[in-house]
């Protein structure tokens, strides 16, 4: 028992490494793509190195948004 125990607890730690390393590698990536983006309002920047919306950052958020999305798409009414 004490064996399956250590074995699940080995397991679970490299799936941890595992996830984590694609998470940074990930991070790294859209950090890359988005770098050269410009600021259209606010905390609103625009790249044409990216295809559909997010919101990227920890402290400071930003949206990202593609080129050529409307102006009257960047509204938001609920």
């Amino acid at each position: 028992m004490q064996f399956m125990l250590e074995l699940a607890a080995i397991v679970w730690l490299v799936g941890i490494v595992l996830l984590l390393g694609c998470s940074i590698i990930s991070y790294l990536k859209i950090t890359h793509k988005v770098r050269t983006a410009t600021l259209v309002q606010g905390n609103v920047f625009e790249s044409d190195r990216i295809t559909t919306p997010f919101v990227y950052g920890f402290i400071r958020p930003r949206i990202m948004i593609p080129v050529g999305i409307k102006k009257n798409e960047l509204t938001y009414s609920p």
